[in-house]
């Protein structure tokens, strides 16, 4: 039997449909995990600004407009650009 180049290739295929992901079993424990703990991140990220806000009654202190502009930027420049 001569060696064909193409039965590595057929291997790596056949062990490929052997190891699918977990999604695609159906099991989504890991993508909710990934979003929970996202999620949770953001919130603890956005609460001391808040408590910030809240301890000088409504007032923001200590906002840098050197780093804010170039996001502004970039983002009014998303919105026009998208059609």
């Amino acid at each position: 039997m001569a060696w064909n180049p193409l039965s590595p290739v057929r291997a790596a295929q056949r062990e490929a449909k052997e190891h699918e992901p977990l999604y695609t079993a159906g099991n989504e424990t890991p993508i909710m995990v990934v979003g929970i703990v996202a999620a949770i991140l953001l919130v603890v990220g956005l609460l001391p600004p808040y408590g910030e806000i809240w301890k000088r009654r409504g007032r923001v202190i200590g906002i840098n407009w050197v780093r804010i502009t170039p996001s502004r930027e970039m983002g009014r420049k998303a919105i026009l650009t998208t059609k």
